[in-house]
């Protein structure tokens, strides 16, 4: 929803707005990692990019560090929301039941499956706090992250606050989003973070 909302707001806005999914049929979700992702996100850039005087980028939770491992200096600007950091300390909290070659996540009632290279990828060393700080130095594009004020990823922020804005460019910021869940599912919060979007983007 969140998506389909910002897609919309963004292009009455004057953007063209790109939402994408390059995993074929024949292609099994489940042994996806954030490299998979990320690897994707380089190939829609490396398509669309020089059609465009400034490109910008969005990621919703797993899609903060998919775009960060991406990489993707031709962005202007990037707007995380609720991003996943530190995946260690999130999958510390995660509550999966493992099936093998896959496992199921509960997400407030609704079962996601994802395949056992990304548990142990979330489970790793790659995205520890320090090594996603370091991807964001590398980097160093304005990031402002736009956080949930409840939740895995807001109990983990409490606990740590850094996240991507805490290393890299100097204009780096983070806000969080008063009444707000992982999706924004209230009318208040996803306008906020509409209005966060918005405006960061404007300044760049």
């Amino acid at each position: 929803h969140i998506q389909q909302m910002a897609a919309a707001h963004l292009a009455a806005e004057g953007y063209d707005v790109l939402r994408f999914n390059l995993q074929a049929q024949d292609f099994l979700l489940r042994h996806a990692t954030l490299k998979t992702h990320a690897a994707d996100v380089q190939a829609v850039i490396a398509q669309q990019a020089s059609a465009y005087n400034k490109l910008f980028l969005i990621g919703h939770s797993y899609g903060g560090p998919t775009v960060m491992l991406a990489q993707p200096s031709q962005a202007a600007a990037i707007c995380l929301w609720d991003p996943s950091f530190d995946l260690p300390a999130l999958w510390a909290r995660m509550e999966f039941t493992d099936l093998g070659d896959i496992a199921l996540l509960n997400f407030g009632g609704v079962e996601v499956v994802v395949g056992q290279a990304m548990v142990e990828e979330g489970r790793g060393d790659d995205f520890k706090a320090a090594a996603c700080l370091e991807l964001s130095a590398q980097l160093a594009k304005p990031i402002k992250v736009v956080s949930a004020s409840s939740g895995d990823e807001y109990v983990v922020y409490q606990a740590n606050r850094q996240s991507w804005h805490s290393a890299g460019h100097q204009d780096n910021c983070r806000v969080l989003v008063p009444g707000s869940d992982h999706c924004f599912t209230t009318a208040e919060a996803l306008n906020q973070l509409l209005a966060e979007t918005k405006d960061w983007f404007a300044r760049f």
